[in-house]
């Protein structure tokens, strides 16, 4: 298997402890992994070594590494068995569940973030100049339809994180419109556990008008289903069995466009013909 495989199984490397039937064969001297545990694998891209990990069905029948590279995982999701020593031996397969799936998410943004970001040592006086950095750099990339380099966006989280810290939430008193959507282009794109600790702050910033409720809404709903909740915008899509896109569950349906038009967001039909869905729900 190739390391590009290799990598995407690791990313589908899913553990729901609470949803495993404890009746289910249980490999023999091997421990079930952690949430957390695969969460620091991922930002340090630890994979399963592929020429010693096993894949098993539940009923602990292997399956043959010439029909690994087949199987459907968007369908199936693994938990993966360790031995003392931490090295991944066996992945039982089983079916993926949204929990599963959502945690999909949250270990792919692990793994593009990388290592968990440190707290730099900010001069508070060149706050401006370091997100107007950020901000340029992402737009260029916004431009040219690139994606951030892996290094990059954990230098522009490490920026915003550490002027959070340091310096406090700025506003438009001390940075312009431009920098201040530095901060929040950065969050959008950070993992679960800073996106959701950096929340508050972004939700003084539009209270305080500093930014627009448009301009967190996608991150405000993607910390909602992180967390297992419903979405209040719409602006979540997740895949399902068959590899097709679909709505993400949503709180209140029927209102749903009434809170998009209060935020300047056009109809949620409109936004989610890109992914081919149909929200046929009758709006009030």
């Amino acid at each position: 298997m190739n390391r590009l495989f290799t990598i995407s199984i690791f990313l589908l490397i899913i553990i729901t402890t609470s949803c495993i039937d404890r009746n289910r064969y249980v490999p023999e001297g091997l421990r079930l992994l952690t949430h957390t545990e695969l969460m620091e694998r991922a930002r340090n891209q630890q994979f399963p070594d592929p020429n010693i990990v096993v894949y098993k069905w539940q009923n602990g029948e292997t399956v043959p590494n010439t029909k690994v590279p087949s199987l459907d995982f968007i369908k199936y999701t693994t938990d993966p068995y360790a031995d003392e020593s931490g090295k991944v031996k066996e992945l039982i397969l089983r079916i993926a569940t949204d929990a599963d799936r959502i945690f999909y998410k949250q270990l792919q943004a692990a793994f593009e973030e990388g290592p968990s970001p440190k707290v730099r040592d900010i001069d508070c006086t060149k706050m401006a100049e370091l997100l107007q950095m950020v901000y340029d750099e992402r737009q260029l990339k916004i431009v040219a339809n690139i994606e951030l380099e892996r290094e990059v966006q954990r230098e522009h989280l490490e920026i915003v994180l550490s002027i959070g810290a340091k310096c406090g939430m700025p506003n438009l008193t001390v940075v312009n419109e431009s920098q201040m959507s530095a901060i929040w282009m950065t969050m959008s794109k950070a993992s679960y556990q800073f996106r959701k600790a950096f929340l508050p702050n972004l939700v003084i910033a539009v209270e305080n008008g500093d930014m627009k409720e448009s301009h967190i809404a996608a991150i405000k709903d993607k910390t909602l289903m992180d967390e297992g909740k419903p979405q209040v915008y719409g602006t979540q899509v997740v895949r399902d069995d068959q590899g097709d896109w679909r709505l993400y569950g949503l709180e209140d349906p029927n209102y749903v466009d009434r809170r998009r038009k209060d935020i300047g967001f056009g109809s949620l039909q409109s936004y989610l013909e890109q992914y081919e869905v149909t929200f046929d729900v009758e709006q009030y």
